[in-house]
């Protein structure tokens, strides 16, 4: 699965670019990791090398589910479906 993140897209707006996080495609890359795992319910440790360190998608995913970015892009999906 690959989740492109144009500009202007859901995750695009609402995944957080802060300095030093890296690029966007750098943050596409490990969104779509993150996507993978649980898609294929598969231990972070086993998620595919081309996504980046597991460690680091391990990482991202606790800060984006606790600062709300998933919320955020769940909002945002919502509303694009509203209009």
């Amino acid at each position: 699965m690959n989740c492109r993140m144009p500009s202007g897209s859901l995750s695009g707006r609402c995944c957080p670019s802060r300095c030093g996080e890296g690029s966007g495609r750098t943050t596409a890359r490990c969104f779509n990791g993150i996507v993978w795992k649980f898609r294929t319910g598969t231990a972070w440790r086993d998620v595919p090398e081309r996504y980046g360190p597991w460690a680091t998608l391990h990482t991202r995913f606790r800060r984006w589910a606790l600062d709300g970015t998933f919320e955020r892009m769940l909002r945002a999906a919502q509303a694009r479906a509203d209009a």
